[in-house]
């Protein structure tokens, strides 16, 4: 994958979908907590520190023009 296409498709989403398209999914499975997801212990350690502490701390907006967690991308927070 040339440069030009990773930055296309983490700045605008996936190859072929135009900006301010929705993506759908069929998923409506509803759970109480993330112990019932059944999801590896290091996975949950990843999204704690890569995305619930970081909007913890208010480190989910960047700059301005920076595009790192805002902008065109969806937020977590």
């Amino acid at each position: 994958m040339s440069a030009s296409q990773d930055s296309r498709s983490r700045d605008n989403g996936p190859n072929g979908m135009e900006p301010g398209d929705v993506i759908e999914s069929n998923w409506n499975e509803i759970v109480d907590s993330f112990d019932d997801m059944n999801l590896l212990e290091s996975l949950l350690h990843g999204i704690y520190a890569y995305a619930i502490l970081p909007c913890i701390k208010g480190y989910d907006k960047g700059g301005h023009g920076t595009r790192r967690l805002h902008g065109g991308h969806p937020r977590v927070c």
